[in-house]
C-alpha cells in the first residue's frame, strides 16, 4: 500500500523489499521505474493478498479478501486497465451481501457512525 502511494505521488521511487538491508549497499538508492514498481512490487503484493486472506471476520480496520480486491482494483484503475479493474471491483459489490456487507440508506448515516 505505501509503494502505491509513494507512486503515485512521486513516480519514480527506490524499492527496499530487503528487512535488514545492508549500510554499504547503495544500490537500494536508486530509484526504479514507476512502471516496474507497479508490476514487481505493487500488483504482486495485493494478488498474495488476495490468496491469503479472506472474508470471515470482516471489520473496520482489518484485513480482508475484499478489501485488498479494491485497492487493486485501484490500482488496475490507476494505471488505465479497465477490465482489470472491473474483475477486481466486481468481485467486491458481488461478495458484498455474501460478506455481511450493504450500503447505508442515508450517507449522513456513516459520518454519524464514525463519530461515535
Amino acid at each position: 500500500m505505501s509503494y502505491f502511494k509513494l507512486v503515485k505521488v512521486f513516480g519514480d521511487v527506490t524499492v527496499n523489499l530487503s528487512p535488514s538491508p545492508s549500510v554499504s549497499d547503495k544500490s537500494i538508492l536508486a530509484r526504479q521505474p514507476a512502471a516496474s514498481v507497479y508490476n514487481d512490487v505493487i500488483i504482486p503484493d495485493f494478488e498474495d493478498a488476495i490468496a491469503a486472506l479472506d472474508n470471515s471476520k470482516i471489520a473496520i480496520g482489518r484485513a480482508s479478501k475484499m478489501a485488498a480486491q479494491g485497492l487493486l482494483g485501484k490500482v488496475y484503475m490507476q494505471l488505465g486497465n479497465f477490465s482489470g479493474a472491473e474483475t477486481q471491483l466486481a468481485a467486491v459489490v458481488n461478495g458484498a451481501a455474501a460478506a455481511g456487507i450493504s450500503l447505508q440508506a442515508n450517507f449522513a448515516d456513516i459520518l454519524a457512525r464514525l463519530m461515535i
